[in-house]
């Protein structure tokens, strides 16, 4: 009776070290979506005129669904053509017409190319000077 005790309880260590140890080895998980970094970067001060924008992500987004809204300091709202995307995981909006002086803000959606991705949004500003 000793015996098969110890069988019993060997094979539960066992069992449980294969569980644990396969946990360990499960591959990690894909981090949620998020912007990177932005071009220009946020608070910069950049020489005129700036003729597009760029938003870039750590995974792939859908630029069907990605938008960009900008605006000058006077609430004023800049004509932006369709969002372009540079790959998978970079957005590009171009102005109508190239970001004279001013201070702008943009505004800025997207959602990841999965297909139960979630959506996200952002803002940051700048002076072009």
């Amino acid at each position: 009776m000793r015996t098969s005790k110890r069988i019993t309880l060997g094979i539960t260590f066992v069992c449980f070290g294969l569980a644990a140890s396969a946990g360990a080895m499960a591959p990690a998980a894909t981090p949620p979506l998020a912007a990177t970094v932005t071009d220009p970067v946020a608070n910069a001060r950049i020489p005129g005129p700036l003729p597009m924008i760029h938003v870039m992500f750590n995974g792939p987004v859908d630029p069907k669904a990605s938008g960009f809204e900008i605006t000058k300091s006077d609430g004023t709202h800049v004509d932006v053509q369709e969002v372009a995307p540079m790959g998978a995981s970079i957005l590009m909006a171009t102005p109508k017409a190239p970001l004279t002086a001013g201070n702008y803000k943009v505004k800025w959606h997207t959602a990841g190319a999965s297909a139960n991705a979630k959506k996200l949004e952002g803002e940051f500003s700048f002076t072009v000077q």
